[in-house]
């Protein structure tokens, strides 16, 4: 009987109304399981598990499970949260299946070759028929997809002695019959073991042309499975005895060994000869395929004395290494890795905690459920995907020699296992989807390092061979795509944006500078939001979004992606597409470039961007179209660049930064994470702070430009009387959005969110009617500036000159009425001032300097005099302040500044903030240039803001203290 679909495999493994869990690795990692107790159902969800094809595995349980468990998710697939459960050991009712499965050795996370799955078969053919011949009954043959399945029928007691006989069996056939092509899987033997469900595709990695996605299958079912006999189990057990063979697979697989973090182990093991052997350990090496080094200790360091024998060590090809004990008490064959602790021993900052022993994963899923990532960091070095010429995934990162290694797998000191992202496949065609700009392993090891001003070089001809950019432009895309390899060590990124009309060449601009960047993920501008998203939450490297000509506003959503994204720590949430309540967080932190061809109109997403319009070009030695030497060259030097970062990232500065006077801060805020990385191009300083200064006034020049900047300059002109020369004595609403035609509505909305607010007045009109003159006054909404630290903000973000010309003063027309625009005046010391300290030194005394002959001078309203005033106790602080003018008769004590020019004033501070404009309180002073250096002057209880320039008294408790120059 052979069965190919997940039905027949239900049919022949599971009992009429058992229980039976569907579990599913989902090529992102996540797991979903689900229960059934139908045959039905069961082969309807797994059916349409398998038709979605984004599912790497697909797996269920040998054994019957226990009813009860149904009640988790009965007759559904769903995908699980961290803290849910799946079928453990102690769930399983009893054995009935005993897999013996047979997988080609080869690099992790891949699918075999024919070659390679052709072995399996064969030494399938090769234990059926040696069991055969002891007397074991027939197995049920399969296709687990890329290797071959044994399963034999037995009928034993879910309990501690059916697991150490299943092991010993598992153990005994991995000694006879491993070798260095296909190993016996030595894991398979708890109870609540999974398997692949046969009649669904198993999907490792990506489909490439010689390593094929395969659908599994049942090969052949005899007509009767009878289960065998224990006493043959036994037998074949005890030929494993008290010391099984090593596990042959758990050793060379990739996923059940520590990377080594570059080491040799043999020279390792030399170096510390010595320091091992005061600790008892001594290792005898022994041959070993598959191996750089093999050998076993003279006796185990993991059982405390308690037997010596069983124990060995080793390092695979692919440079995992490994090391156990098979003896029960330390773990035993299908034990935990414990290099780490050996190494511990020695280099106790290497040391990491014991794991415990996998139970209920087989190592396919353990290696699917790896967590996976395209680049990260630890013990200061980085780890970044890569692919070989094979299009086989893995990480490059230097080891402790400094030379370029590239593994499969990672394992990080925690113990937390780190696999590669790897590229999607054309849902249809099976097409790796080559949407990411990811470095070729082989040319990055066999890559020179380059010193700065060579790469530099490099990077400068291929972007001016292909785009037709300015020198400064091309110099600013180069350290562009620099600053993105480092960007992880900045909090902010700036985005690189080129904007212009069709034909102008800023897609090819865009994209020149774009291949050089660390990991750049090629997105069109019809990507919808939710997908671009999740995107650059899987590749986490540099967004390049090719004619990104979206709405603009600050309610797209997109929009507010990128404006989230220009620092680290904020999170975009989205609900879960498989359930609406469940959401899902993304972190749009990054660097980003922009081809597009109008500005966005949210002027904080503006803000945010490097920007260059080209020009169409007239070279005529630049391509139409992208040649294949352009790929050729692309992959070449994202190599040297990707060797010039591992080579420099641990010494990599992020705090060194270019320094450029008299710019906004957010303009610094956008240039200062590029300009770091001109610690490696010092030449570049002064070229780079004229840039930025460039910036800055393209950027006043776009605000200006801007819907509120339009708004803002109009209401200024129509103050100031441009056009006709005639100022006008109020603004409206109205006369703005006559202008711009648009409604008056919306030019308040715009203006009140830059800072002005609305006043009503009275003005008088002029009105004609039957041959008669008449005036009248009408009510009218006018927008004014309510003081003058708002109006130097607006002028500061939205006012721009061509020529520089620093903004002009608050027109009158624009001044508010409250109290803070009565005092504005260039001069701080105004006649209400000058009137207060005439009357104050009217009964001043005059202390002499340190010099008793030395002159104070004459004693005058500015005179060098420190000046503190009280108000009399009789003075009334609850009433009105009354009319500007001089504070009444003081008691002032008069002090010469000891011969320093200028002259300064000081009087008791207000200890509460300022009632007009909420000003914090501090004292008043002038320098001898006449210009405020705080910000609140008072006499006693009655004080004078220096911020809104508003009057107002205290309460006589308040308290006050006595602040001097």
């Amino acid at each position: 009987m052979t069965a190919g679909t997940p039905r027949d495999a239900l049919a022949v493994f599971v009992e009429p109304g058992g229980v039976v869990e569907v579990r599913a690795i989902g090529r992102d990692g996540r797991i979903s399981s689900g229960y059934f107790n139908t045959i039905e159902r069961c082969a309807d969800a797994v059916d349409a598990l398998d038709a979605a094809g984004d599912q790497a595995g697909i797996y269920f349980t040998m054994n019957p499970v226990d009813p009860s468990l149904f009640a988790r998710r009965g007759d559904r697939v769903e995908r699980l949260s961290a803290k849910a459960a799946t079928t453990a050991d102690g769930d399983i009712r009893r054995r009935r299946w005993m897999l013996v499965d047979l997988d080609p050795v080869r690099p992790s996370g891949i699918s075999s070759t024919d070659a390679e799955k052709a072995a399996a078969f064969a030494l399938a053919d090769r234990i059926a028929g040696t069991l055969d011949a002891s007397g074991w009954p027939a197995p049920v043959r399969a296709d687990s997809g890329n290797g071959a399945h044994l399963l034999y029928r037995v009928d034993l007691p879910n309990d501690a002695a059916s697991t150490a006989l299943v092991k010993g069996v598992l153990a005994a056939l991995s000694a006879r019959f491993s070798d260095g092509a296909v190993s016996v899987d030595t894991t398979t033997f708890n109870a609540a073991r999974i398997c692949r469900f046969y009649g669904t595709v198993a999907r490792k990695g990506d489909s490439i042309g010689d390593r094929p996605h395969r659908r599994s299958k049942l090969i052949a079912v005899p007509d009767v499975v009878d289960p065998v006999p224990v006493q043959l189990l036994q037998a074949l057990a005890t030929e494993a005895g008290p010391v099984a063979s090593e596990p042959i697979h758990q050793d060379t697989h990739p996923a059940a060994a520590a990377p080594g973090d570059g080491l040799d182990l043999r020279t390792w093991l030399a170096s510390h000869a010595d320091a091992l052997a005061v600790k008892g350990i001594v290792v005898r090496e022994k041959p070993r395929a598959g191996h750089r080094f093999f050998g076993e200790f003279a006796s185990c360091p993991f059982s405390n004395g308690a037997h010596n024998d069983g124990a060995f060590i080793g390092q695979a090809d692919h440079g995992g290494i490994y090391a156990r004990c098979q003896h029960e008490t330390c773990g035993g064959a299908g034990g935990p890795n414990r290099w780490h602790e050996v190494r511990g021993l020695v280099d106790p900052l290497k040391a990491k905690a014991k794991k415990a022993p996998r139970t209920d994963d087989e190592s396919d899923e353990e290696e699917e459920m790896a967590k996976t990532l395209s680049h990260f960091e630890e013990d200061g070095r980085l780890y970044v995907v890569a692919m070989d010429q094979n299009d086989v995934f893995g990480f490059i990162h230097l080891d402790n020699a400094g030379r370029v290694r590239f593994d499969a797998r990672i394992t990080k000191a925690d113990g937390t296992a780190i696999q590669p992202r790897r590229l999607d496949m054309h849902q249809d065609s099976g097409e790796l989807m080559r949407v990411v700009g990811i470095p070729r392993s082989d040319l990055v090891k066999t890559a020179p390092l380059l010193d700065a001003g060579a790469l530099f070089r490099e990077m400068n001809e291929h972007i001016n061979r292909y785009a037709d950019l300015p020198e400064i432009e091309r110099e600013i895309g180069i350290y562009y795509a620099l600053f993105s390899w480092f960007y992880t060590k900045r909090s902010t990124s700036p985005y690189l944006r080129y904007i212009g009309d069709t034909g102008t060449g800023k897609s090819r601009c865009a994209r020149a500078v774009a291949d050089l960047c660390f990991l750049p993920i090629l997105l069109s501008g019809g990507t919808s939001s939710s997908a671009l998203m999740r995107m650059h939450e899987k590749w986490r490297g540099t967004a390049f979004i090719e004619e990104a000509d979206l709405k603009g506003d600050a309610a797209d959503p997109v929009v507010k992606w990128l404006n989230a994204g220009f620092e680290r720590g904020a999170w975009i949430m989205l609900s879960d597409k498989n359930d609406p309540n469940k959401q899902q967080a993304f972190s749009p932190w990054g660097p980003k470039l922009l081809a597009m061809r109008v500005p966005f109109r949210d002027n904080a997403t503006e803000s945010r961007c490097l920007s260059y319009s080209p020009r169409e070009t007239r070279r005529k030695n630049i391509p139409a179209e992208l040649p294949p030497a352009y790929h050729e060259t692309v992959a070449d030097l994202r190599a040297k660049i990707a060797r010039f970062v591992l080579a420099h990232w641990q010494a990599f500065d992020p705090a060194w930064v270019v320094d450029v006077d008299g710019i906004a801060p957010r303009v610094r805020q956008m240039s200062e994470p590029v300009s770091c990385i001109l610690q490696y191009f010092p030449d570049g300083e002064e070229r780079y702070r004229a840039y930025v200064q460039a910036r800055q006034r393209d950027l006043k020049r776009t605000r200006a430009e801007s819907r509120e900047g339009s708004f803002f300059n109009e209401a200024l002109a129509r103050a100031q009387g441009e056009g006709d020369g005639v100022p006008v004595d109020v603004v409206t609403p109205g006369m703005i959005a006559e202008t711009f035609k648009t409604t008056p509505t919306a030019v308040t909305t715009a203006l009140k969110s830059i800072g002005f607010t609305i006043e009503r007045a009275w003005i008088e009109v002029t009105e004609k009617r039957h041959e008669t003159i008449s005036t009248r006054k009408k009510k009218i909404r006018k927008l004014v500036v309510p003081s003058p630290a708002i109006w130097e903000e607006i002028t500061s973000r939205y006012y721009f000159s061509e020529d520089g010309t620093p903004a002009p003063e608050c027109p009158d027309a624009l001044r508010g009425s409250g109290s803070g625009w009565r005092r504005y005046q260039a001069d701080p010391f105004d006649e209400w001032d000058r009137g207060c300290v005439q009357e104050a030194v009217q009964v001043v005394q005059v202390v002499q300097p340190d010099d008793p002959t030395a002159d104070p001078g004459p004693l005058g309203p500015l005179g060098p005099l420190t000046v503190h005033a009280q108000a009399p106790e009789t003075a009334d602080s609850t009433g009105d302040p009354g009319p500007l003018g001089p504070l009444g008769p003081l008691t002032v004590h008069a002090q010469a500044p000891h011969n320093k020019p200028g002259a300064y004033v000081c009087i008791q501070s207000n200890p509460n903030p300022c009632r007009q404009c909420g000003a914090a309180p501090s004292h008043y002073g002038a320098s001898a240039s006449g210009s405020p250096i705080v910000d609140m002057t008072a006499s006693n209880n009655l004080y004078l803001c220096k911020s809104c320039h508003s009057r107002q008294t205290v309460r006589p408790d308040a308290e006050a203290d006595e602040v001097h120059s």
